[in-house]
């Protein structure tokens, strides 16, 4: 997994340089992305710590209709 940490100073490095070049503004919203996905992550497994507690959640759960 990405660290956090390193994507997010890649992020405002590639922010920095979008001045100078169009190009960099879209790669700091990559890295910017990277860098939300690999916290989620990180976060749902601290979240969700064996298999049996996500097991506690009923099956489709959220994709039954009212």
């Amino acid at each position: 997994m990405a660290n956090p940490g390193r994507l997010l100073r890649l992020a405002d490095d590639m922010a920095g340089r979008a001045a100078e070049d169009e190009g960099f503004a879209a790669l700091a919203v990559l890295a910017a992305h990277a860098v939300l996905e690999s916290l989620v992550n990180q976060l749902g497994r601290e979240e969700v710590q064996s298999p049996t507690e996500r097991a506690r959640l009923p099956p489709n759960s959220f994709s039954q209709a009212p």
